[in-house]
């Protein structure tokens, strides 16, 4: 689909070699295009739904209502637009990704 000529979606296959983790994906890609000042179209790929090779599923949600924790000084983080591929290429269960996200 194509929102505004802005946005289009696509399930895209990613291997484990190309994933940079441990496991295998296939996710509902959003391709966003951004005109930025020092160049004319910017596209950039996120998922935003998907599932790994071992059954792990995740959805990215985002509530505007939400209130948000901001991320600690010196503590690693994971943008939020990349924490749902952070999640299936690195996490084989739901309590290895609590674990991932709590350390």
């Amino acid at each position: 689909s194509n929102i505004l000529g802005r946005t289009t979606y696509q399930i895209e296959v990613v291997p484990k070699n190309l994933s940079g983790g441990q496991h295998a994906f296939v996710a509902l890609m959003s391709y966003f295009v951004f005109d930025i000042q020092w160049e004319k179209q910017v596209k950039r790929k996120v998922a935003f739904e998907g599932m790994n090779e071992h059954g792990l599923t995740v959805s990215a949600l985002e509530f505007n209502e939400a209130v948000y924790e901001t991320a600690a000084p010196k503590v690693k983080s994971v943008h939020c637009m990349l924490v749902l591929h952070e999640l299936l290429r690195m996490c084989g269960s739901v309590q290895s990704a609590l674990d991932h996200l709590a350390s």
